[in-house]
């Protein structure tokens, strides 16, 4: 017999009214969901920084104490008395030598914060990656299975999957290095690689020897352990030079590195500017009184850089007029593109602002925004004009922003001061590769 359930009127009702509740949050949530650029949706599910455009923490950072040099000899097991962006910056130049697809990829900055939290030497970090991991090569084992680019074995009740042995399991690759990820805090033994380093070997690291470590680390009954040692200590030279050759900026930026990024100064004009991409700014500044070329600079910095070498930047202000405006010139995107690529080597990035001033083209996923009071030196601010415009941030000094571009058909690339109102879509900053 079949059962007939009666349902009352204001029973129905309210079913209606939860499901139309509940429907709509859902498809709520979809819309933001594909609202979100892929890379802000991996930033979430990987529990990395996301920039939250309603909150007043620009990135979620706040308050990050910055690296300063440490103590150690640069080839010695504590954390070295180098300067800590050129560190972060050799790491990720070796990382793209060794291995094009490393998992490590321009993660420097948090190697060597880590690192310095732990008082290790980043650079023996990311050697034993390259020893046991051919420097966390997707394929490898563990890589895959784990995110565990240095050996790392699991104790009981440690976070762990199985292959030869029982390994320590990492949510990913930047959390194995990240002292901040959540997953780290409070860890057993030692959350990130650095502070387990620091509680298996501290004795050997604040005695400086290196040898006595791995012996432990990779003992001579598994590993041809003289070889081991061989190796890294031959990669943390290559490091070292790496490092003490500066970094990829011909401006020369200095560097210190804290939880949530970098902060970089150069020489901007006769004043010194400051910003987390700082170098870009003052990168720009060499092409000051070029004149605006629709379309162009939209090459790599080295094309462009064939077409206008040295000598044609020092006298291009001097030779170059509205109605020729020479082989140096640029439009207002094309010179953000020539000193992105000139401080970060990141190939042709084709960056534009559209009409309603958002960003397009390869890599605008890399540009956060952020609220226009907190733009800094090198950020980029864009406006809402027929066809688009972007320029990049000098300072901004109450209500007034001076920023540094290539205007308009018939204007010379400089400096000018404007209303912060003017860039009503905001500002946007670099957070994508740095290398």
């Amino acid at each position: 017999m079949r059962r007939v359930i009666k349902i009352s009127f204001t029973s129905q009702v309210l079913y209606l009214f939860f499901t139309l509740l509940f429907g709509f949050s859902i498809l709520q949530a979809n819309a933001l969901a594909q609202s979100l650029s892929q890379g802000d949706l991996n930033s979430i599910y990987n529990n990395t920084v996301w920039y939250d455009a309603n909150s007043n923490s620009a990135f979620d950072c706040s308050g990050g104490t910055p690296v300063s040099p440490g103590s150690g000899a640069p080839d010695g097991a504590q954390f070295p008395n180098l300067d800590p962006g050129a560190m972060a910056n050799a790491i990720n130049k070796w990382t793209a030598q060794q291995n094009p697809n490393s998992e490590l990829s321009g993660l420097g900055s948090t190697v060597v914060a880590g690192a310095k939290n732990s008082n290790v030497n980043p650079f023996l970090i990311v050697a034993i990656a390259k020893e046991e991991s051919s420097l966390s090569d997707p394929n490898d084992f563990n890589v895959q299975h784990g995110s565990n680019s240095f050996g790392r074995t699991a104790a009981a009740g440690q976070p762990s999957f199985q292959g030869s042995r029982s390994w320590y399991k990492w949510s990913s690759v930047k959390a194995s290095v990240d002292n901040t990820a959540p997953e780290n805090q409070n860890a057993a033994g030692g959350g990130d690689i650095a502070s387990y380093i620091r509680n298996q070997y501290g004795a050997q690291l604040d005695s400086n020897n290196l040898t006595a470590m791995f012996l432990q680390y990779a003992p001579p009954g598994e590993n041809d352990t003289a070889q081991y040692i061989a190796n890294v200590q031959s990669w943390i030279t290559n490091l070292i030079n790496l490092a003490n050759g500066g970094t990829s900026s011909g401006n020369a930026p200095t560097t210190s590195i804290g939880g949530c990024g970098t902060s970089t100064s150069c020489s901007s004009g006769s004043t010194t500017a400051t910003g987390p991409n700082a170098a870009i700014l003052c990168e720009a500044e060499k092409y000051a009184g070029i004149y605006y070329h629709l379309g162009g600079g939209h090459v790599s910095y080295s094309a462009f850089r064939q077409q206008c070498p040295e000598t044609a930047i020092a006298s291009a202000a001097s030779v170059s007029t509205a109605s020729d405006p020479g082989p140096c010139a640029t439009d207002c995107s094309g010179l953000i593109s020539i000193a992105l690529d000139a401080v970060y080597n990141q190939g042709y990035v084709w960056i534009v602002s559209d009409a309603n001033g958002s960003m397009e083209g390869g890599g605008a996923q890399y540009w956060k925004p952020i609220p226009i009071a907190q733009a800094q030196a090198g950020d980029i601010v864009t406006t809402d004009s027929p066809d688009g415009h972007i320029e990049i941030v000098d300072h901004i000094s109450g209500n007034s922003i001076v920023t540094f571009g290539s205007h308009h058909t018939g204007t010379q690339t400089g400096a000018i001061t404007t209303s912060t109102s003017y860039w009503v879509t905001g500002a946007w900053r670099w957070m994508g590769p740095t290398q």
